[in-house]
């Protein structure tokens, strides 16, 4: 049981970095388009 959820964590916790980092390139992104529209 223990190693269940040991398991499951670790799949949660490098799923929950993918979605940060996307969200990170994201916010690059935008803070781009923005400075080259002004």
């Amino acid at each position: 049981m223990t190693l269940d959820i040991n398991i499951v964590y670790r799949r949660w916790d490098s799923f929950v970095t993918q979605i940060h980092s996307i969200f990170h390139e994201m916010n690059k992104l935008s803070y781009a388009a923005r400075r080259v529209e002004t």
